[in-house]
């Protein structure tokens, strides 16, 4: 994984137990992780925009899922629509995940994923 410095506090999915891997799936422990990085993102000058940039960013598909929680969480998810599709325009073993959130966040969903899909 990258520089993991950038991802500011939302490391800790990444080095606790149960930690991001149970995103993958929802399995057992996820509402924990999930609920540790609702509060990560909802803490007032904890985690910052960049933050949940820069784990969209990787080219590794273990951050991705980390980010989209911290999206959704988001006072202002909408900022990161381009940033989703960004991950999902460089690829990741977690597409259907991270497809997820901008059909819940972009008005213009159907068009960029038809887009998308047609372009190959």
């Amino acid at each position: 994984m990258g520089d993991m410095r950038g991802w500011g506090p939302l490391v800790e999915p990444f080095r606790s137990d149960p930690g991001y891997l149970s995103l993958l799936h929802l399995g057992p422990g996820s509402a924990v992780v999930v609920r540790r990085i609702v509060q990560l993102v909802r803490t007032p000058a904890c985690v910052t925009d960049s933050h949940v940039r820069a784990l969209l960013a990787e080219r590794n598909w273990r951050p991705h899922l980390v980010g989209i929680i911290a999206v959704l969480a988001s006072p202002k998810p909408e900022l990161f629509v381009a940033d989703l599709w960004g991950a999902l325009d460089n690829g990741s073993w977690v597409s259907p995940q991270l497809a997820v959130a901008p059909f819940h966040l972009d008005a213009a969903f159907a068009a960029e994923a038809k887009r998308r899909v047609s372009s190959g």
